[in-house]
């Protein structure tokens, strides 16, 4: 069986938290962890495909993964 994780820590990017779990998971795959910052980001590029800003309230990790899929970020 495949193991997902799924997680509301929004302190990691998604490959940061990938990396963070590796000695829990080590065969985990990245394409099976989201971390609310990662889902954020890839719901507001599918939500919203012509957006170009964002404005967000939260930490760095939320920054880059909106950065990450093309988008503007302000806040922090």
């Amino acid at each position: 069986a495949k193991v997902y994780v799924v997680s509301n820590n929004d302190l990691q990017t998604r490959h940061n938290f990938h990396e963070m779990i590796q000695s829990e998971l080590p065969t985990i795959e990245l394409n099976h962890v989201y971390p609310s910052s990662y889902l954020a980001a890839q719901m507001i590029k599918e939500k919203h495909p012509f957006a170009s800003t964002v404005r967000f309230v939260g930490m760095d990790s939320i920054k880059e993964e909106l950065e990450n899929v093309g988008l503007k970020s302000l806040g922090g």
